[in-house]
């Protein structure tokens, strides 16, 4: 393990004219600024230390279960920022991870899959040096993995190696799984793994040296089917799961569930079956439970770090790699693009006096991806600009970028797709010319497709204009189309 000696960037600065008044801006106005502040330069100088940066990352979460659960939600409630209109630009575990991971969408990555020739491993590999944590470890920071890091990489010839960035690295230890709720973790004990990394984690904060910035995170297995809760199999009470099901939409009230005639949508959606209600019960249940055990890690490790080093300058990050279905348009698991299918939690705390964030309390109404978490953590970490997205210290977007390699697995048959979400509409254009337009204000749970109707006509023209450049339909079109048991 390295020590360095910390940086003293201006990356992470109080507002030293405020504190000095007895003032806090009502509400934030400029992002940080790049680079270490000078002397006499007439601006607000006081250079803080590179902050902590605790980033937990669950595996096919619920949008809205974080509201859920105990401790998790009552401390990002009050200390932090919750993102209800964070969603994931390609909905998938590989994909979404490597995105996080470089900052770029999956037409730069070439990650579309979570294995074969355009995904896993494979296609991630050469990306390895060119990541967030590679990055931070450049600028002085201690990188730490604990889980999940990318999928099929023992299976690929990643086993046994600790790759570029990392200083700390303790992933999944199985040649034939990515994760597991009992798998084995290199250099840990076995055990619950969920717990087994909190644990690690823990150790981490508590040894590491107080002098040297930390990049901790923090990725266990749950809840990823097949649900298992382990020791937290009894914490969840009947009350608690119908919390979790009402705050993950799964209620009478959700349209998208209850959608009987689906002869607007495309082909793929119109040929599935159904749902059991008791199914999709089921599954909302048992994800729920495994829940219990994240959020009492998280518990674990925010009271480690505010009794062995400073929280108030740490940046805690919690989200998922991907959105789930739970039985939206007939539709369960991932790999979809609509509204709540592709939505992740998201919540965040940032160091005291960062200039730019949303006040802690704020429900924001920013529309973000995972991309923009990414360039938000190197700019306050003082690292290069990692990838395409967006600082939340800066200007908000107007647009979010979807995309998808064509899909097939079970009862799913689904095209490729280059999309974009506005505050207002949802645009897809799939590689078989098939197209889907959905105006919010009108139509919230996504019931009638407009694309080419009526007034909406013009607007398929606007929208394609707005599509990601990226994106090329068909590039997508020659890809093979995968899924099934590698999710």
């Amino acid at each position: 393990m390295r020590v360095r000696v910390p940086m003293v960037l201006g990356i992470v600065m109080m507002l030293a004219a405020a504190a000095l008044t007895g003032l806090t801006p009502a509400t934030p106005t400029t992002a940080l600024a790049a680079g270490p502040a000078q002397k006499g330069d007439g601006k607000a100088a006081w250079l803080g230390s590179q902050p902590d940066i605790i980033v937990i990352l669950t595996d096919d979460q619920r949008a809205g279960t974080e509201q859920a659960m105990p401790f998790t939600w009552s401390f990002f409630r009050s200390q932090g920022v919750h993102y209800p209109q964070a969603q994931v630009p390609t909905n998938l575990c590989c994909p979404a991870r490597a995105s996080f991971l470089t900052g770029e969408y999956a037409h730069t990555t070439g990650v579309w899959e979570n294995n074969g020739k355009n995904g896993g491993f494979k296609a991630f590999r050469n990306w390895q040096g060119q990541t967030l944590p590679a990055n931070l470890d450049d600028v002085g920071y201690e990188t730490s993995l604990f889980g999940k890091y990318i999928n099929r990489f023992n299976r690929s010839g990643g086993r046994y190696t600790i790759p570029k960035g990392w200083d700390v690295f303790h992933t999944y230890d199985d040649e034939k799984a990515d994760g597991g709720y009992w798998t084995s973790i290199a250099e840990l004990p076995e055990g619950y793994t969920t717990d087994v990394l909190g644990n690690a984690v823990v150790q981490q904060i508590q040894t590491a040296d107080p002098e040297t910035p930390q990049f901790i995170y923090y990725s266990p297995y749950a809840p990823h089917a097949p649900f298992d809760p382990g020791p937290y199999r009894h914490m969840a009470s009947r009350e608690k799961l119908l919390e979790f099901r009402e705050a993950g939409g799964l209620t009478e009230a959700n349209e998208a569930i209850r959608e009987k005639d689906v002869q607007d949508k495309p082909r793929w959606i119109r040929v599935l079956p159904r749902l059991s209600p008791r199914v999709l019960r089921l599954t909302a249940d048992r994800s729920s439970r495994t829940l219990m055990g994240v959020d009492a890690n998280v518990q674990r490790i925010i009271e480690a770090q505010g009794q062995y080093r400073d929280l108030s300058n740490t940046m805690v990050v919690y989200l998922t790699d991907n959105g789930v279905a739970w039985g939206d348009h007939r539709l369960r698991l991932k790999r979809h693009p609509y509204d709540q299918a592709s939505r992740i939690p998201l919540l965040i705390k940032y160091p005291e006096g960062t200039i730019g964030a949303e006040p802690p309390g704020t429900s924001s109404t920013r529309m973000v991806n995972q991309l923009d978490v990414t360039a938000t953590l190197a700019q306050l970490g003082g690292a290069s600009p990692t990838g395409e997205g967006m600082s939340l210290l800066g200007a908000p977007r107007r647009k979010l970028p979807l995309e998808a390699s064509p899909s097939r697995g079970g009862q799913l048959i689904r095209p490729g797709f280059c999309g974009v979400r506005t505050s207002r509409f949802l645009y897809l254009k799939y590689t078989d010319g098939t197209r889907e337009l959905y105006d919010y204000r009108e139509d919230p749970y996504e019931l009638e497709n407009v694309a080419g109707s009526g007034r909406y006509s013009w607007r398929t023209v606007r929208f394609d204009s707005l599509l990601d450049p990226g994106c090329d339909l068909a590039e997508l079109n020659a890809m093979p189309a995968r899924g099934g048991s590698g999710d």
